[in-house]
């Protein structure tokens, strides 16, 4: 049975935009709760000017409109190529497909995997239509949504808010599994970006390049506590980013030669100009810890963040709980603890919310969508997602090392088959990436 004033779950699943020529198509799907959302231009907490409601109505675009959200020589990211992410809302693009009647709703989606230099993210689009593009950018913080929902009417009085998903915590290494600390937003970076993909200020407020670009300034933001007491300084990032680039995270990727701390900035120098620097500190495993989170030998022992929530239990793979952290620079949030369970079988996740066990449940398989598609109690929603799913063949091997062979066997492969019977969605695909994307009814 569904706990008595609990919110009803919320199940949303992902397609792919079918395309003119389309004949692949993948899912993601996930599950959450029916929630009436107030104006969220009214819901931030923090300390940018109080912007005029925006003509879309997601959280991202909210908080940081246009004109407050950047800083410095920061620029947008690339659209990247396995991009798992959200969607906006917007009057005019493709629509979701929503199970239950018309009413403002809040999505909640995650992703895991999302390639340099980007951090995965949840959406919270309201009930209208999606622009598909914007998915290439979505950042989650578990603040900005847990704050926005407890401030409606259905989850005023709920203490704590569960979330199941299928992603395992390997240990507390931000190398390993930061993108459950960003997304539970029990720890930030020092470069966020909004729901554009543009670049906005994180633990740092600002930030400025030389004119030759090889010497990058990053300034602290000015009060802001670690969850055991200390303040953040340009040491304490200086440290964590000098100890994720030695473990061979991102940023031993770019062109660094060194990172040091200068009164309240980290100071970057670069071998070359590299544009993309910011970006790649908005990553997940660019997490900004305190020093007594890590070992001298460099491993890190707990996760001691700046986020809205503070890690009370950590117990990888399956467990992690995290209370409201009062002393947060952007504001107290309204919930009081948070909660992340791993669950590997997409059954057992959509059985977690259809009892009430979850009010979050993420990654959810066509077959337990269909079924819960059935559910009273259980709202589905769908929202196109640019993903696609390829086969990929050796040609070196002598049985498709001739093109006739290759296309006989690309002949023989039922797409529109697959696409039904296993995906659970008619939609196909011949391309890598459409042309121009359909839209979904």
């Amino acid at each position: 049975m569904h706990p008595p004033g609990r919110p009803q779950p919320l199940c949303c699943l992902g397609h792919l935009p079918p395309g003119p020529n389309q004949r692949h198509q993948s899912r993601h799907a996930l599950a959450g709760h029916r929630l009436g959302l107030p104006g969220a231009h009214h819901l931030h907490p923090g300390d940018f000017p109080a912007p005029a409601p925006p003509a879309r109505h997601d959280l991202r675009s909210a908080l940081f409109p246009s004109g407050s959200e950047g800083a410095g020589e920061a620029s947008p990211p690339q659209p990247s190529f396995f991009p798992l992410a959200g969607l906006q809302s917007s009057a005019n693009k493709n629509s979701k497909l929503c199970a239950t009647k018309n009413r403002p709703t809040a999505t909640i989606e995650v992703e895991k995997g999302l390639p340099p230099p980007y951090r995965p993210s949840f959406p919270i689009p309201l009930d209208e239509k999606m622009d598909w593009r914007s998915a290439l950018f979505r950042r989650f913080s578990l603040f900005t949504l847990l704050t926005t929902l407890a401030t409606g009417p259905v989850l005023a009085d709920q203490a704590v808010f569960d979330v199941v998903g299928p992603f395992e915590i390997k240990a507390a290494d931000p190398v390993l599994s930061g993108d459950i600390f960003l997304k539970m937003d029990v720890a930030e970076t020092l470069v966020g970006a909004d729901s554009s993909g543009h670049l906005i200020p994180g633990l740092a407020d600002r930030w400025s390049v030389s004119e030759d670009r090889l010497v990058w300034r990053f300034h602290i933001r000015p009060g802001v506590l670690f969850h055991d007491g200390t303040p953040l300084s340009a040491e304490a990032a200086v440290k964590a980013l000098s100890l994720a680039r030695s473990k061979g995270g991102l940023l031993a990727k770019a062109p660094i030669t060194a990172i040091k701390a200068e009164a309240e900035d980290v100071v970057v120098t670069l071998s070359a100009p590299f544009s993309s620097l910011p970006a790649f500190l908005a990553e997940y495993r660019s997490l900004i810890y305190a020093p007594a989170a890590y070992a001298p030998e460099g491993t890190v022992k707990a996760v001691i963040g700046t986020g809205a929530f503070k890690v009370t239990t950590l117990e990888p793979p399956g467990k992690l709980e995290a209370a409201r952290f009062d002393a947060y620079w952007g504001g107290a949030a309204k919930l009081a603890q948070v909660r992340y369970q791993a669950a590997s079988r997409a059954e057992t996740r959509a059985l977690m919310a259809e009892s009430g066990d979850a009010d979050l449940a993420v990654a959810l398989d066509p077959a337990s969508v269909s079924r819960l598609r059935q559910v009273e109690r259980v709202r589905v929603e769908s929202v196109a997602l640019p993903r696609i799913l390829i086969l990929k063949m050796n040609a070196a091997l002598p049985f498709f090392d001739t093109a006739e062979e290759r296309r006989a066997l690309s002949l023989a492969i039922d797409r529109a088959g697959l696409a039904q019977g296993v995906l659970r969605y008619p939609a196909a695909a011949t391309q890598i990436v459409s042309p121009r994307p359909g839209r979904l009814a």
